[in-house]
């Protein structure tokens, strides 16, 4: 370099021949690293912790060459460089914001990312679990099946297990008369405990919401979500709010910005829309249509969730006794 300005007279000219020196390079630099921050994409195993760090380095490497990324281009390769599989929440949360003349910000759309991201990695790590629990299994029964028995000389089980004469188990294959009813009661207990452990799964959602919905409030599950969706209501005496995630029971829903939801496990799920909810509450051998007011859309919800405070607010009567609630209209009137 200094072999190319040695000749120069005044300082002038020793900046121009630095500049074009330079300023060539810089500008192949920064093509390079535009065409690298449009074209990078994420792959659906990718961890988008990683992808989404790599394009704001190149966001500041642009930055640091002059050329700075507005918000609205920043959004736009954010969403682009996403598969196919995070259309879902990052759509939902397009159209609310479009809906409420809401500006899409780089981190809105990176949270919507992050946390779909983190939901398909929990399921995927159960799903492998459950796949090493069952070849597992397979494997067990196929070592099994390959054992011969000393005592009758048949595959598939030990002589301990094996029912023929001369083992220590011997007849039992044929259950006694006595035995029968034991059987039953068993299968039955069995049967009970399996009821009993889905029923528990419906009662997954406590709700808990302070005031009506407002841009950047975080809501509280208190409880887990059950695992698949159920037409059942829970009427919850310590939600503060209505949540439901039936779409079509809502009339004149309109959408609000998204509103992130923990539900006790961590998991995180968003209130898209608030609107009014129509229910049938039942009532003996008949029901009674209802319209819950200022109900939030919750499209990931596992279940409809009553709030008994916010029916007593409206003027309801309300009453606990043994196994039943009783609900009364301002006149006395049983509703449900």
């Amino acid at each position: 370099m200094f072999h190319k300005i040695k000749n120069t007279t005044n300082v002038k000219e020793v900046w121009d021949k630095l500049k074009k020196e330079f300023e060539g390079k810089s500008r192949s630099m920064l093509v390079d690293l535009g065409r690298k921050f449009q074209t990078m994409h994420c792959r659906e195993d990718d961890d988008v912790h990683a992808h989404f760090s790599k394009l704001a380095n190149l966001c500041k490497k642009l930055s640091a060459l002059g050329r700075n990324i507005s918000d609205d281009e920043y959004v736009a390769v954010l969403i682009g460089s996403l598969p196919s599989c995070y259309d879902g929440p990052i759509n939902s949360l397009t159209s609310s914001c479009n809906i409420n003349n809401v500006d899409i910000t780089p981190t809105a759309i990176t949270w919507a990312a992050i946390q779909e991201y983190e939901k398909h990695s929990l399921q995927k790590e159960n799903k492998s679990q459950d796949e090493v629990f069952a070849a597992a299994e397979a494997d067990k029964r196929k070592s099994k099946k390959d054992i011969e028995c000393f005592n009758c000389k048949r595959k598939g089980h030990y002589k301990s297990e094996c029912w023929a004469k001369g083992s220590g188990n011997e007849g039992g294959g044929q259950k006694k008369p006595q035995d029968k009813d034991k059987f039953k009661n068993d299968k039955d207990a069995l049967n009970t405990a399996e009821t009993e452990s889905l029923e528990d799964k419906s009662w997954a959602v406590i709700v808990k919401v302070d005031n009506a919905p407002s841009k950047g409030e975080h809501y509280v599950l208190t409880a887990s979500l059950a695992l698949t969706k159920s037409k059942s209501e829970l009427y919850d005496s310590g939600a503060s709010h209505h949540m439901s995630p039936f779409r079509h029971h809502f009339t004149n829903l309109c959408s609000i910005p998204p509103h992130p939801i923990t539900a006790a496990n961590n998991h995180i799920f968003y209130a898209t829309g608030l609107g009014d909810l129509k229910i049938d509450v039942p009532n003996g051998s008949s029901s009674t249509s209802i319209t819950l007011k200022d109900t939030l859309y919750a499209p990931d919800m596992t279940l409809t969730v009553i709030s008994i405070s916010k029916i007593a607010n409206a003027g309801y009567a309300v009453s606990f006794k043994g196994q039943e609630c009783k609900i009364k209209n301002k006149k006395g009137k049983m509703i449900g």
